[in-house]
C-alpha cells in the first residue's frame, strides 16, 4: 500500500491534533531559545540531560527522580534527605521500557511524555465526540495544548501520561469496558498518587450506565476495584523495601523543604499562597480558578468528570501540595478543557480564550526556561 493511501485513512482529527501539538511545541521551544540566550545555561537539569541545553530544559526538577528509577532501580538510602521511593514507578517503568528501544534514558523519557500528550489529545477528543459535535471536540483537544502550564506534559514529568491514561479510563468506561478501564486506572494508581481515587469517579460511571440502580450491577463491577490492588501491590513493595508500608507520605512530610507536603486544611493551603508571595501566588490563583470553573460548569459536565476534577483539586490542597505546584496538579484536569469547549462555540470567545492561553503559556514558559517554578 502506497503512503498517501495509508495517510488518507487516517482520521481527520488526528490531524488536527497533531497539527495543535507542532504548534504549540514549536512556539514553546522558540521561547526557551529565546530565554536561553539570556540565562545562557539551565538552572535545574537532570544528572541524565544530555548537555544540549535546548532539550535538557525539559528535565528539570523532579526529572531526575524519574530517570534514576528508570535507570537503577528504587533503593532504600536517602539522597540528602530524599528518596527514590517519594516517586511511584509507573512512569519510569514506561521509560525503561522505551530505553530498550532508542538507546537513552533522557530520550526516552521526552518520548513518552510527547507520544503520551499526543495521544491524550486524540483520546480527548473522542471522549467528547461521545457527547458532542465535532467542533466542540475539537477546541478541547486544542485547549489541552493551549493550557498555561502545559510544558509539563512535554516535560520528563508525569503529567502527560498520567492525563492520557485518566481520559483513556473515561473512554473505556464510556464504552462500558469495565476491566479495561480498571486496568488504565492501575496505571493511574501507579503514576500518581492522586491516580488511586480514579475508583471514585469510574463507580460513578459505572451505576449510571445502569440507571443508577445498584441491583443492576454485575460482576464486571469488580474490576474498577483494580486501582486499589495496584496501589496496594505498590505499598507492599514500600514495606518490602523501607520496613514501612507508607514510607512514599512518610518522606513526603518529614521533608518539608523538598516535597512541600504536609496534612493542611484546604482553605488555610490557599490563604497561605497568598501570604507567602513569589510563585505561590499564582500557585493559589490555579486552584482558585480550577475550583471557580468546575461549579460553574457543574450542570455542563458529566457527574463522573466534575467529581474527578474536584478529586484532583482538592486532592493536592488536602496534602499542602500548593506551594508553586497547582498548576501542575490542575494540568490533569481534563473536564476544564471540556468546558472551555463547550462554553467558546462563538468566534468572539474562543478567538480571544485562544490567544489569552496562548499568552500565558508563553509567559510561564519563559519562566520554566531559566529554571523558574511559577506553577
Amino acid at each position: 500500500m502506497e503512503l498517501p493511501q495509508v495517510l488518507k485513512r487516517v482520521p481527520a482529527e488526528f490531524w488536527h491534533v497533531l497539527g495543535w501539538f507542532v504548534l504549540t511545541r514549536v512556539a514553546l521551544t522558540c521561547i526557551a531559545l529565546v530565554m536561553l540566550q539570556v540565562a545562557y545555561t539551565v538552572e535545574n537539569p537532570s544528572p541524565h540531560a544530555l548537555g544540549i541545553p535546548l532539550l535538557d530544559l525539559w528535565g528539570q526538577w523532579d526529572a531526575k527522580w524519574y530517570l534514576q528509577i528508570a535507570e537503577t532501580g528504587y533503593s532504600a538510602v536517602l539522597q540528602n534527605g530524599e528518596a527514590t521511593y517519594a516517586f511511584y514507578p509507573f512512569y519510569p517503568v514506561v521509560i525503561r521500557l522505551m530505553a530498550s528501544i532508542v538507546g537513552n534514558t533522557y530520550v526516552a523519557g521526552l518520548l513518552v511524555s510527547n507520544i503520551a500528550l499526543l495521544a491524550a489529545g486524540v483520546l480527548l477528543y473522542r471522549l467528547v465526540r461521545l457527547d458532542a459535535d465535532r467542533q466542540t471536540a475539537l477546541r478541547s483537544a486544542k485547549y489541552l495544548f493551549l493550557y498555561p502550564a502545559g510544558y509539563f506534559f512535554s516535560s520528563v514529568m508525569t503529567e502527560g501520561l498520567f492525563i492520557m491514561l485518566a481520559i483513556a479510563c473515561f473512554y473505556a468506561a464510556r464504552k462500558e469496558r469495565w476491566w479495561l478501564a480498571g486496568l488504565l486506572g492501575v496505571g493511574l494508581a501507579l503514576t500518581k498518587f492522586i491516580g488511586v481515587f480514579i475508583v471514585i469517579p469510574l463507580a460513578i460511571e459505572y451505576v449510571q450506565s445502569r440507571n443508577w440502580q445498584l441491583n443492576k450491577a454485575r460482576w464486571n463491577a469488580l474490576g474498577l476495584a483494580l486501582p486499589l490492588l495496584g496501589h496496594a501491590a505498590f505499598m507492599a513493595f514500600l514495606w518490602r523495601l523501607t520496613g514501612d508500608w507508607f514510607a512514599y507520605a512518610h518522606i513526603m512530610q518529614s521533608n518539608h523543604n523538598a516535597y512541600g507536603h504536609y496534612f493542611a486544611n484546604p482553605l488555610s493551603a490557599v490563604r497561605e499562597a497568598f501570604t507567602a508571595g513569589n510563585g505561590h501566588v499564582v500557585a493559589g490563583l490555579f486552584a482558585i480558578i480550577a475550583f471557580v470553573l468546575l461549579i460553574a460548569g457543574f450542570r455542563a459536565l458529566r457527574r463522573s468528570y466534575w467529581v474527578y476534577g474536584m478529586i484532583a483539586v482538592f486532592v493536592p490542597l488536602f496534602a499542602g501540595m500548593i506551594q508553586a505546584r497547582m498548576g501542575r496538579y490542575v494540568a490533569i484536569v481534563f473536564p476544564l478543557f471540556i468546558l472551555f469547549a463547550a462554553w467558546s462555540g462563538k468566534k468572539e470567545i474562543d478567538q480571544p480564550l485562544t490567544v489569552a492561553l496562548a499568552l500565558l503559556q508563553g509567559f510561564f514558559m519563559a519562566v520554566w526556561s531559566i529554571g523558574g517554578l511559577l506553577t
